[in-house]
């Protein structure tokens, strides 16, 4: 309650004071998300956001075709990405500067969580983390739920255009860099015995190295606004 209490005061001020500008924007931050954000500007420039948004299917299929290009991982992990990825939230903080008065380039920073997930088979979990097509055993021959979350830090510079008065055009060029990854996987039906226990607790060790080694992507922002 304090802390809610606290932050609408805060927000009251940023508001009332002078020189300072606000920015509601939709966009998308191209493979990471589809989403909504609010940005504000001070008199000297500094730059604050928040995003929120989604994960789309067809961007984690983007970012699995990037790291597979690079000789990554192969196509039954990219797989188990995308199912525990697509459709999760996306949660972007982050700051910034624009040097100059008369011009749009700004550059910042920040870092995005990515959280939720989806749902594999353990013959699919096993055949990616062994890098080998499997005849599943018991352990794993039924449903898991993916439960992830991603940490990742970001970088980007780009430029805001004036289109119209209030009206905003962005578009930035960066990377996304993952720091940390955690997972749980659980059996969807039923309580697991100790077989079906250890080879959860195997996969969640995997499937965190394997977020935390590869998912690293490059980032084109394009968003459309209206400031006050």
């Amino acid at each position: 309650m304090a802390l809610s209490v606290l932050g609408l005061v805060t927000g009251a001020l940023l508001l009332a004071a002078p020189g300072w500008r606000y920015t509601a924007e939709v966009g998308s931050d191209v493979p990471l998300d589809l989403g909504v954000a609010v940005r504000a500007e001070s008199p000297e420039r500094l730059r604050g956001g928040l995003t929120l948004g989604y994960l789309p299917g067809g961007y984690v299929a983007l970012i699995n075709d990037t790291v597979g290009s690079l000789g990554g991982y192969d196509a039954s992990t990219a797989e188990v990405i995308e199912k525990a990825l697509e459709r999760s939230l996306v949660v972007r903080l982050h700051g910034g500067w624009r040097p100059w008065a008369g011009r749009g380039f700004y550059f910042g920073g920040g870092a995005s969580l990515i959280a939720l997930g989806g749902a594999a088979t353990g013959q699919e979990i096993l055949s990616a983390a062994s890098g080998q097509p499997v005849e599943a055993p018991r352990a794993a021959s039924t449903d898991y739920d993916l439960s992830t979350h991603v940490l990742l830090a970001d970088v980007e510079v780009g430029w805001d255009f004036e289109l119209a008065p209030h009206w905003t055009l962005r578009a930035a060029l960066g990377g996304s860099f993952t720091l940390d990854a955690g997972s749980e996987i659980t059996l969807r039906d039923g309580s697991p015995n100790r077989l079906q226990a250890a080879f959860s607790d195997a996969a969640e060790v995997w499937l965190e190295e394997t977020l935390e080694t590869y998912v690293h992507t490059p980032l084109v922002t394009l968003a459309g606004g209206y400031r006050w």
